[in-house]
């Protein structure tokens, strides 16, 4: 059964991780908002979390750097991997909710708006041997974000942010 946005998406997803053992993301782009609204109200214990972490995605508001400070309060490692698109969430690398969104407000509909992302999520039961080394070939090949990386990333968001461009807020109008 598919899971879609606008219907039953967060709640699907707050449901799949309160019922979870150990719970690792993998989700390039994450807003501190919307994740510590899953934590809290679903009761989940967060293994690890794994973003994509690029200068222009946190400068462009895709992702929030205030995630390393938060997860680090809570014990829960941050991992960063720039070839990171996959969205999933893996539970005891027994099982997974696998889907297109990411974690903002968009993309669950939390809170609930007309002007969501339309998204599909499934739950895959029985995650096999191969999928389990997938996810352990991506965590290692991330890097565990530390203090000192988060001073380095902060600094350089800083300069980025000077030469960074403002875009143009152009808006696609169809005429029939």
């Amino acid at each position: 059964m598919l899971i879609r946005s606008g219907t039953d998406f967060f709640n699907s997803l707050k449901s799949f991780l309160g019922n979870s053992k150990e719970i690792h993301i993998y989700v390039p782009y994450i807003k501190l908002a919307i994740l510590k609204e899953l934590i809290e109200y679903s009761g989940a214990y967060i293994k690890s979390v794994t973003v994509r972490w690029e200068i222009t995605d946190i400068l462009k508001g895709s992702s929030d750097l205030g995630l390393y400070p938060y997860l680090k309060g809570k014990g829960i490692p941050l991992f960063r991997n720039p070839r990171l698109h996959l969205k999933a969430f893996v539970d005891n690398n027994k099982r997974a909710f696998i889907g297109s969104a990411n974690i903002s407000q968009r993309a669950l509909n939390y809170p609930e708006t007309t002007n969501y992302n339309y998204e599909l999520g499934v739950i895959v039961n029985d995650l096999t041997i191969a999928d389990r080394l997938y996810f352990n070939m991506i965590e290692t090949e991330s890097t565990l974000i530390t203090d000192e990386i988060y001073n380095q990333l902060e600094s350089q968001l800083a300069k980025a942010q000077l030469a960074f461009p403002k875009e143009p807020n152009i808006n696609f109008e169809v005429t029939c």
